[in-house]
């Protein structure tokens, strides 16, 4: 026993010499581990620093953000972005976009002196200078317009007419040079104007269109639809127009053929129109819708439904579709159906009453036939007795 314990001691003193020396090793390398030599210093976390926004981006923030309070009828907001559009701007083309815009909204807030005030100042110069001085003028000149302020108007107008070096500019400057004589009732001066913009070939064809169209729709209000379809029908020929200038003037065209009560003349340009291939969302909704109320006006109303569900099916039809419109036909073909069903439900009963007075027609009839029968058979009988 006693060599037992002894033998015992031995093993756990030298279990105990053995792990001596690996601690000692272990904490060694610890301390080994422990030191960083300087290259391999810990290198200070930089500070994450916002990536720097250019210009551009900025300015262009400033203005989506102004839209997106346009949108919503915050104008005041909208008023202080474009302010701030303007500020990040470093191009005098992006400040003077920024400047149509901010002067539009002043308008359309009722500010049109603030707006006039706006558009007088210099504009911002860049390598289109001229162009973006007479577009200033053009709108200046248009305010003056809605303002009342013909005369003052007119000299604007008249300085951006002389204007070549983008035509759309100088158009558009005559064809309000022939507002202010339609407003006047000088309705020769006004022709005078539409037809120049209508016969230069110095204009691009789809400004060329516009010119006939304005003629046309001077002519539609004072109600000389004859005159209007041939004067329209006669620059018809003006080649390589934009499918949107086609389809506006097949608008016109049948809204003629509509007032001269030529429903079908009318059905047939939208068809036409109708074929041309590449149309949006909307002018396909468009013209469907149209049509639609061609067949109202036709009294075919089941056709204008299927038309108005075509419509509504176009993808994107945006403001081209009418949805009130189709509520209407909904609903006169709902009131339909239902009188239809009220008629055939009163024809049934109305039938089934004269059924039922035949059959008792025909049953007293009966009666009266054997009754009569029987007294003749009775009176036989008593003759034969005698």
């Amino acid at each position: 026993m006693k060599r037992l314990i002894a033998l015992c001691l031995l093993s756990a003193g030298a279990a105990a010499l053995s792990a001596a020396p690996a601690s000692q090793n272990g904490k060694k390398a610890a301390a080994q581990s422990s030191k960083v030599t300087p290259a391999q210093a810990a290198v200070p976390a930089k500070p994450v620093v916002p990536e720097k926004k250019q210009p551009f981006e900025l300015w262009m923030t400033a203005q989506n953000k102004a839209l997106e309070c346009i949108e919503k009828k915050q104008y005041e907001e909208a008023l202080k972005f474009f302010d701030q559009a303007e500020k990040e701007a470093n191009r005098g083309t992006w400040k003077n976009y920024t400047l149509y815009k901010k002067a539009n909204l002043l308008v359309k807030m009722g500010r049109s002196a603030d707006a006039l005030e706006l558009l007088r100042g210099k504009v911002s110069r860049d390598r289109n200078t001229s162009y973006h001085r007479a577009r200033t003028a053009l709108m200046r000149g248009n305010i003056l317009t809605d303002t009342g302020k013909y005369d003052e108007a007119a000299e604007e107008l008249k300085s951006v007419a002389q204007f070549n070096m983008n035509n759309w500019v100088a158009a558009d400057a005559l064809l309000s040079l022939g507002r202010i004589c339609e407003l006047k009732n000088d309705f020769a001066g006004a022709s005078k104007y539409y037809r120049e913009v209508a016969g230069d070939e110095k204009f691009l064809p789809g400004i060329r269109s516009r010119g006939v169209e304005a003629e046309v729709k001077m002519l539609e209000k004072r109600k000389e639809y004859s005159q209007a379809l041939v004067y329209l029908d006669a620059h018809s020929t003006i080649d390589q127009l934009p499918a949107d200038r086609v389809l506006d003037l097949a608008f016109l065209r049948s809204d003629l053929q509509i007032a001269l009560k030529d429903l079908p003349g009318a059905r047939a340009t939208l068809d036409k129109a109708m074929a041309l291939p590449g149309k949006p969302g909307p002018w396909h909704a468009a013209l469907l819708t149209r049509t639609a109320k061609i067949s109202y006006l036709r009294k075919r109303y089941q056709d204008a439904q299927n038309l108005m569900r075509r419509a509504k099916a176009v993808r994107g039809h945006e403001w081209g579709y009418d949805k009130e419109f189709h509520i209407l036909i909904d609903r006169l073909i709902a009131r339909q159906n239902r009188e239809r069903v009220l008629r055939e439900r009163k024809a049934r009963l109305e039938k089934e009453r004269r059924a039922k007075l035949e059959r008792e027609r025909r049953i007293r009839l009966e009666r009266e036939r054997r009754r009569l029968e029987k007294q003749r058979n009775a009176q036989k009988n008593a003759e034969k007795k005698k």
